[in-house]
């Protein structure tokens, strides 16, 4: 009954696709910073401190944004945000400046702050009195089978890419740097198919 109501439907299809993008490519991001960019492990746990950290402090604010924007529009901004991140982890190579790296990083963050609460209240507002515990409960499912799938996924596409480029690059690095980019170019593909998506949502909203 409950997948009846269109705004509910595409917010927990949102969160699978969101939760798949951000979550199976997250697992890359300290391998491609310690084995491509040779990194300390506690670099890496710094840089990848960054989006949660922005989502915090986005999410906390959120409120001060909403009056001047409609829910639909703050769903529709985080996940082009979330396009945007992945479109510029794509440039992730070797050589990739550290600046442009942090500077997806943010975006990210961005993305997860304004996507997460917005799409919760786009799906929840548009149930019935008395459904929410349940709706509520769909939800987290959406998002950990998001995040189990994002990771089952991402890890195949990686060991399908690394297998097939293993002849066409001399250096290990360059290997699997290379991978790691067609991944998030993968990952990219996803969510703009979750962006089409979302422009379904009731405009009232």
């Amino acid at each position: 009954q409950l997948f009846k109501m269109n705004n509910f439907r595409l917010a927990n299809l949102g969160f699978y696709l969101f939760f798949l993008i951000n979550v199976g490519s997250r697992f890359l991001r300290p391998f491609y910073f310690e084995e491509a960019r040779g990194l300390m492990h506690y670099q890496s746990g710094l840089l990848m401190m960054i989006s949660p950290l922005i989502m915090l402090v986005v999410s906390a604010f959120i409120h001060k944004i909403k009056p001047y924007f409609t829910t639909r529009q703050l769903h529709l901004t985080g996940n082009a945000l979330l396009s945007l991140s992945m479109l510029m982890f794509s440039f992730w190579d070797v050589e990739r400046s550290m600046p442009f790296i942090i500077l997806s990083m943010v975006i990210l963050g961005l993305a997860m702050g304004i996507y997460y609460p917005t799409t919760t209240q786009l799906g929840m507002s548009s149930l019935p009195e008395g459904s929410h515990g349940g709706g509520s409960a769909i939800m987290s499912i959406s998002k950990s089978l998001g995040k189990l799938m994002g990771v089952l996924f991402f890890s195949l596409i990686f060991q399908i890419l690394l297998q097939s480029f293993s002849s066409n690059f001399s250096s290990e690095i360059l290997l699997k740097s290379s991978a790691i980019q067609y991944v998030f170019i993968a990952a990219f593909t996803v969510s703009l198919i979750n962006l089409f998506i979302s422009f379904f949502t009731n405009k009232t909203a």
